[in-house]
């Protein structure tokens, strides 16, 4: 062998060895939207970060067959329901699911309920890794569009609304009601279909006095739900016309203090969440449709302490 030669070994020698030792064999294949990986790295497999659709990554000769990620959601206002159960390995089990929302946050497991505080659109990547550290990615594109109602009651006015009972009042940024008398008001924005959210901050003083939001109001039935405080607990309830009847409540034993109010329908089922807490969970069919929000007050006495501010509503 010449020195030449034998020099040139070497370095091929060499290049092989720092191959090696960097334990990275590497096959793209690209197609529309859809990438995959070999590496022979598997230890460092699951330490992948990316956000493109349909990414595996296995051992270089492989022996292990990378898992299928899947991602199923339902999507009611700004919250989803993430399931992941539909993702598989076909030589092995999944040991580990990763969510990553693109506003900020990440979660694991199989299933995650996810709430987003912004509109825009969010490519969420879920990551299985199997129980050997192949690793899949898909991703799924959430839209969070706006407010179809958003209203602070800085430029609003009472002729924004349509008052069905009592007297409403819009004064210094903040809305209230008639005193001593049940007062209810439907924006006149209409939602597009029968599902959405309301919500507002409300303000409460823990007595029987009360305010809250409407959520399936009909303006030709007069019909709808009352979600408000009274007497230390907060309460929803189906109305048609002057007559009420209870659908849930909740003893949170709030005393004085202005509270994040929501509540969603979505068939006939109707959630309550106060400050981002979700306190009372119901199935109801009395009003199944209904495209008006709106607030509504029983103040007694002095209405101004008693209101409501930043109403908004979602589809």
């Amino acid at each position: 062998m010449t020195s030449t030669n034998k020099q040139t070994n070497e370095i091929m020698n060499q290049r092989t060895k720092t191959t090696t030792s960097f334990s990275y064999l590497i096959h793209v294949t690209l197609t529309f939207l859809a990438i995959s990986y070999q590496l022979s790295a598997v230890s460092y497999a699951a330490d992948f970060a990316g956000s493109l659709k349909g990414v595996t990554i296995t051992d270089s000769d492989g022996a292990n067959t990378p898992p299928t990620a899947v991602i199923n959601y339902t999507q009611n206002g700004d919250t989803v329901d993430f399931d992941a159960s539909g993702s598989s390995d076909m030589d092995g089990s999944i040991a580990e699911y990763r969510w990553d929302f693109s506003d900020g946050l990440t979660a694991t497991g199989q299933m995650i309920t996810h709430q987003y505080v912004s509109s825009g659109n969010f490519p969420v990547t879920l990551t299985v890794i199997d129980d050997q550290g192949a690793v899949a990615l898909t991703q799924q594109m959430i839209n969070m569009s706006g407010p179809v109602i958003s209203d602070n009651f800085t430029d609003s006015s009472v002729g924004d609304y349509s008052v069905v009972s009592g007297q409403l009042t819009i004064a210094n940024g903040i809305a209230y009601g008639q005193t001593w008398k049940l007062t209810r008001a439907y924006h006149n924005t209409p939602l597009t279909g029968d599902n959405y959210w309301v919500e507002a901050d409300v303000s409460y003083d823990g007595s029987s006095r009360s305010a809250g939001v409407i959520i399936r109001g009909d303006t030709s039935n007069m019909t709808g739900y009352d979600t408000y405080f009274s007497n230390g607990r907060i309460n929803l309830s189906g109305f048609q016309d002057t007559s009420s009847s209870w659908v849930g409540l909740y003893d949170g034993e709030y005393g004085t203090g202005v509270y994040k109010v929501k509540v969603e329908a979505s068939g006939d089922n109707l959630k309550v969440y106060v400050d981002g807490t979700m306190v009372i969970d119901k199935t109801d069919n009395q009003y199944p449709t209904g495209v008006n929000a709106g607030i509504r007050f029983y103040t007694g006495g002095s209405g101004t302490d008693i209101y409501v501010d930043n109403l908004s509503a979602y589809q």
